[in-house]
C-alpha cells in the first residue's frame, strides 16, 4: 500500500513512485519536470538580467550624452575666453602704439589743412619733422591704412603744386580757370580721403571692446 504524506501526495513503497491525487509519477518524470522548472526559472532569470543590463546601458548612454553636452559647453566657454583674451591682447598693442599713431594722424591732418588754405601768399612746405612722422606709418599701421596715408599725402602734395602754379599765374597776371577747377576737385577729394582715413585709423586705435 502506498504511504500517504498528506495533501493528496503519497509514495508507493514498492515502486518508489510519487502518487499525486491518484496519479503516479516515476523518478524520470519527476526529473524531467524539475528540469523543465529549472529551465523556466533560468530563462526567467536570464530575461530579468538582460532587462537590468539594458536599463544599465541606457543609463550609461544618458550619462555619456550629458557628459558630451557638458564638454561641449566647456569647449564653447573656453573658445569665448580665448577670443576675449586675444581682444585684450590686441587692446594692449593698441594702447602701446596709441601715442605714436595719433602723432601720424595729427601731423597728416595739420599738413592737409595747411595745404588746403586758399588765398595763402605762400604755400607751406612739408617739414622734415612732418615727413619723419608720416614715414612712421609704415611700421605703425596695417597695409590698408598705410596705403590710405600715402594717398592722402600724395593728394596734398598735388594740391600744393596746383596752388603754387595758381600763384605763379597770378603773378604773371594770366589766371588759369583750369587750374582753379583742378584745385577745387583736389581739395574735395582730399577732404573725403581724410575723413575715411580718420575712420580707418580709428579702428586701429580704439581702446574699447565692442559689446556683444
Amino acid at each position: 500500500m502506498a504511504r500517504n504524506d498528506g495533501d493528496g501526495m503519497a509514495i508507493d513503497p514498492a515502486t518508489h513512485e510519487l502518487i499525486v491525487f491518484g496519479v503516479a509519477y516515476s523518478g524520470e518524470a519527476i526529473a524531467a519536470l524539475m528540469t523543465g522548472l529549472a529551465a523556466v526559472a533560468a530563462a526567467g532569470f536570464v530575461g530579468w538580467r538582460q532587462t537590468r543590463i539594458s536599463a544599465d546601458q541606457n543609463s550609461i548612454l544618458r550619462k555619456q550624452a550629458e557628459t558630451a553636452d557638458t564638454q561641449a559647453d566647456i569647449m564653447s566657454l573656453q573658445a569665448e575666453i580665448m577670443h576675449r583674451q586675444s581682444e585684450i591682447e590686441l587692446l594692449g598693442v593698441r594702447a602701446s602704439l596709441f601715442d605714436e599713431r595719433l602723432k601720424v594722424y595729427t601731423a597728416l591732418k595739420s599738413y592737409v589743412q595747411e595745404v588746403s588754405r586758399s588765398g595763402a601768399a605762400k604755400m607751406t612746405i612739408q617739414s622734415d619733422e612732418t615727413k619723419d612722422i608720416l614715414a612712421r606709418a609704415e611700421f605703425l599701421f596695417p597695409k590698408d591704412v598705410r596705403k590710405a596715408v600715402e594717398e592722402v599725402e600724395w593728394l596734398a602734395g598735388t594740391l600744393k603744386y596746383t596752388f603754387d602754379q595758381l600763384i605763379e599765374t597770378a603773378k604773371l597776371r594770366s589766371p588759369s580757370p583750369h587750374l582753379s577747377t583742378q584745385a577745387a576737385k583736389l581739395r574735395e577729394q582730399l577732404t573725403t580721403k581724410l575723413e575715411r582715413l580718420a575712420d580707418m585709423m580709428g579702428d586701429e586705435m580704439r581702446l574699447y571692446l565692442d559689446e556683444e
